[in-house]
């Protein structure tokens, strides 16, 4: 299994050079400001400098540079609510990918059978990465997934400390785009 873990490395990681970004703001599907909930109504209402505050502070930072084109603007990551319940979280991805020297890219899937065996050996691997004492949190991997459908996407990620790209971008032109850069031919990768 080692072979694979370097394999893996050889083939997917990239290092970040001259990546920087500040601090680490974090969008709950509840926070993040959808076409939704903005109306007409909203905007005729007398707005105090408190709600103008928070408007600017809910607004999405304009993101740019070869993660963002690479990865998006979001990527994902869980945070457990209780022993049974986690919560997804929506990340800038300049922001949660900042200082790290090191990130992969692992296309999965929950329908593989090779992926369902290899991904507690990369669980295992990536906690070790980040645990090296003075090198401490600055390997990162990035989950590009295959699965067939958004539950299926939830309950495979749920078993991943690492970020996720949102599975509408996994799935679509941007995870397609990737596979291909990477000349992916089969997952586990």
């Amino acid at each position: 299994m080692k072979a694979s873990i370097y394999l893996f490395l050889t083939l997917v990681l990239f290092a970040l050079l001259g990546h920087q970004a500040k601090g680490q703001d974090v969008v709950t599907e509840e926070q993040a400001p959808t076409s939704e909930s903005t109306s007409a109504a909203d905007d005729t209402r007398p707005q105090s400098s408190e709600t103008n505050e928070e408007q600017v502070l809910a607004e999405d930072p304009v993101q740019s540079g070869p993660l963002v084109d690479l990865l998006g603007e979001q990527l994902y990551t869980l945070k457990m609510v209780d022993e049974t319940n986690a919560m997804i979280i929506a990340n800038y991805t300049n922001e949660i990918l900042a200082g790290k020297k090191v990130i992969g890219l692992y296309f999965s899937a929950d329908w593989c059978g090779p992926c369902r065996k290899f991904t507690p050996d990369l669980v295992k691997f990536y906690e070790r990465m980040n645990n090296r004492r003075g090198q401490k949190d600055q390997f990162e991997i990035v989950f590009i997934s295959r699965c067939r459908d958004s539950n299926s996407y939830i309950q495979y990620f749920s078993h991943m400390p690492w970020l996720a790209m949102p599975p509408e971008e996994a799935m679509g032109e941007r995870g397609q785009a990737l596979g291909t850069k990477y000349n992916v031919k089969g997952i586990p990768s």
